[in-house]
């Protein structure tokens, strides 16, 4: 997985590599993400 940032140091971006080769019979048409609350990591 690789996340693009911005200028604010915000992710604006997901690359998920080879995705297909590594989960078979997965439907790369749909996408599902679950959200949490931000905490801040020192």
């Amino acid at each position: 997985m690789v996340l693009d940032f911005n200028a604010h140091e915000q992710v604006v971006g997901i690359e998920l590599l080879n995705l297909s080769q590594r989960s078979a019979g997965l439907d790369l048409n749909e996408l599902q993400f679950q959200t949490t609350e931000a905490r801040m990591v020192k």
